[in-house]
């Protein structure tokens, strides 16, 4: 009976699809000055959310609720790049999305009068820069960029003087929901789909493929070394010594330490240092040709001034 009850459980728990993750979109921060008709902030969240939702079996954590715990902690400093800190303040995440939204353009031009069945010109472009937080596996994605641009040009009048449908759908936008079926019939709606295709993608590569791929470096070429100058046990701040041509905020170093001599076995000589990988950095600011910032990944409590930084470039 007791081998049955351990059988039925390992059944049970390989049904369980591994994938499902609790995912956390946070409010996308709105740099483009659009403040019209839609509060994008919210919306491009929310609408991301619900795709996101039909193509992963993963439970998309409500945006008010997230919302709701950033609100109620405005005071506390948190380092975007820190998973710790993501992990206290949104329990229960399994991944994040922090979102930038940099443009966000609806325009309509007049290439000769209405009247006269002129041509009208129509305009979407839409902007933004995600990071993606693996909370579980305490990695955090470079910033990507998500950007889209349509246009159309139509005939303001068809030739029986009536509107077209075009002008109808623009001058309709401000009384249709955002993520909307008549919403996604829209210049707007048809951008926001390539917006979200491209979310996804790297949604995959950065969460999906993260479970499947090896964690081991090997297969990347190191490119530079360096050395942790100092180090914040309480903060998880860095400073690293490094050449930083060529390096950029978001990605990643990571952190060995030397262990054993190693020996010829024949002739005894030294032929180096074994090292141990004990930790991850993310950088957060170059500061000069030789000195970057950055802020521990995971656990805190192994780092100390002195060990040894590589950055691993993929071949």
């Amino acid at each position: 009976m007791k081998l049955l009850r351990n059988t039925f459980f390992i059944i049970s728990f390989l049904l369980i699809p591994l994938s499902a993750q609790k995912v956390g979109i946070l409010p996308f921060e709105n740099l483009s000055g659009f403040e019209e008709v839609w509060d994008i902030r919210k919306d491009i969240p929310v609408h991301f959310g619900a795709m996101l939702a039909k193509e992963e079996k993963n439970e998309i954590v409500p945006f008010d609720e997230l919302d709701a715990l950033l609100q109620s902690n405005t005071k506390k400093k948190i380092n975007q790049y820190d998973t710790e800190d993501w992990k206290a303040l949104l329990p229960g995440c399994d991944v994040i999305v922090i979102g930038y939204i940099d443009q966000f353009d609806l325009k309509r031009y007049n290439v000769a009068e209405p009247t006269l069945a002129g041509y009208e010109y129509y305009s979407f472009t839409v902007k933004m820069r995600v990071i993606f937080a693996d909370l579980n596996l305490g990695r955090v994605s470079e910033q990507t960029e998500v950007e889209t641009e349509l246009s159309r040009n139509v005939v303001g009048l068809n030739l029986f003087g009536r509107t077209s449908s075009d002008r109808k759908d623009f001058f309709g936008l401000s009384q249709i929901d955002f993520g909307s079926e008549k919403f996604m019939r829209s210049i707007v709606g048809e951008g926001m789909a390539d917006a979200f295709n491209q979310f996804y993608k790297h949604y995959k590569r950065e969460i999906k493929l993260s479970y499947s791929e090896s964690d081991d470096e090997s297969e990347s070429v190191p490119t530079l070394t360096g050395t942790l100058l100092t180090y914040d046990a309480s903060t998880g701040d860095a400073f690293v010594n490094i050449i930083t041509k060529g390096l950029k905020p978001g990605e990643r170093l990571f952190v060995y330490e030397e262990t054993d001599s190693l020996y010829d076995q024949n002739t005894g000589e030294l032929i180096g240092i074994a090292e141990k990988r004990i930790g991850e950095l993310r950088i957060l600011e170059i500061r000069n040709s030789k000195l970057l910032y950055a802020a521990v990944q995971g656990d805190k409590t192994v780092l100390r001034p002195g060990l040894i930084i590589k950055y691993f470039r993929k071949p």
